[in-house]
């Protein structure tokens, strides 16, 4: 970007006016001799300074609050604070000797941060690759990659702000994350870069989930039985009932089926159904449950089931086995729950 130095109005040369026969000559006063002015600013502010050739006590004033000058013989030292506006902004330094005066322009740049994040892909494969964001900043910025990513991912940042991350393969038969973050100041923009692929969920996870006021932990195993499919095993409830949870892999995320049969317990049918907040519960097969990821602080890795709109005008908040009278699930035939799973949280 172009230095801005001195800012000298001078008019020069002779202008000559016919009056009654008389000539009329002006000529520009002097000005004094400035021999260097850095006073170009970015955002965060800074301290720049003007030269000047004077024998005589040069003195300075600026025009503005932002600037702030002082002098000890021919150098003036200015000071500008931080720019918190996303316009830039101008000002002049007065000389003058006494004698002579001179007029300096001092500039700063808006502060500005932004992130281009459109060609960005949050959701890698296993394979080692890399993806990019470009940033636009007015001021120095910082990339952040967390501590217990450092062994698989890292950046790289050109001149024109593009910063790409890179990552290796991913052979830990699981899947991983990091949260990164890119700061300028006191601004920040984050986003979670993860990889993984519908494999990676297959095998051993831990579950958290609520049974009323109650809170339990336990070890399950995921299998993908089909292409995009992935069952959720729990442990047994009694002998002859164990519960398995039909999901889908979608974009990264699971989506748990509602309505599917359980098999049987002592003579009733078992039927997947959903709760609501509110206390309703329904099996109707139209109806999802889903799971999008997390990273914690620490790098561990969560499936977080959540509401996801598809049950009209309720919240569902778990999977639970309903028990029927019949080998067709129906309002007649319902006649109570034996197990009930709400807040559901998958880790590893």
């Amino acid at each position: 970007m172009k230095k801005l130095y001195s800012l000298f109005i001078a008019l020069a040369g002779i202008l000559c006016f016919t009056s009654c026969g008389d000539d009329y000559a002006y000529t520009a006063p002097e000005a004094l001799d400035v021999t260097k002015a850095d006073l170009y600013f970015k955002a965060p502010g800074g301290t720049g300074s003007i030269e000047v050739k004077t024998d005589r006590e040069l003195q300075a004033t600026s025009s503005v609050d932002w600037c702030s000058v002082s002098v000890s013989g021919g150098v003036v030292t200015a000071k500008v604070v931080k720019n918190e506006s996303i316009e830039s902004r101008a000002g002049t330094i007065t000389l003058n000797d006494g004698v002579l005066t001179s007029l300096v322009a001092v500039y700063q740049e808006g502060f500005a941060f932004g992130i281009d994040a459109s060609n960005l892909k949050t959701l890698n494969a296993n394979a080692a690759d890399s993806t990019s964001v470009i940033v636009t900043s007015s001021s120095p910025y910082i990339v952040n990659i967390p501590s217990y990513a450092a062994s698989w991912l890292s950046y790289t940042a050109d001149e024109d702000g593009k910063v790409t991350f890179h990552f290796t393969k991913n052979e830990s038969g699981a899947p991983r994350g990091a949260n990164v973050t890119i700061s300028c100041d006191d601004r920040e923009k984050s986003f979670t870069i993860r990889q993984y692929d519908i494999n990676s969920f297959v095998g051993a996870w831990k579950v958290s989930y609520a049974d009323g006021e109650d809170l339990y932990e336990e070890d399950i195993t995921i299998t993908s039985p089909s292409t995009g499919a992935l069952y959720l095993n729990f442990a047994p409830l009694t002998p002859t009932v164990t519960p398995i949870f039909h999901c889908t892999y979608v974009n990264g995320g699971l989506k748990m089926a509602n309505g599917n049969a359980q098999g049987r317990y002592s003579s009733y049918y078992l039927f997947t159904l959903f709760s609501s907040t509110d206390g309703y519960i329904s099996w109707a097969a139209t109806y999802t449950y889903s799971a999008s990821p997390y990273i914690a602080e620490d790098g561990t890795f969560y499936m977080v089931f959540a509401n996801d709109g598809s049950w009209p005008n309720k919240e569902t908040n778990g999977v639970a086995l309903g028990a029927f009278t019949s080998a067709t699930a129906t309002n007649a035939g319902f006649v109570g729950t034996l197990a009930t799973y709400t807040d559901l949280v998958l880790y590893k």
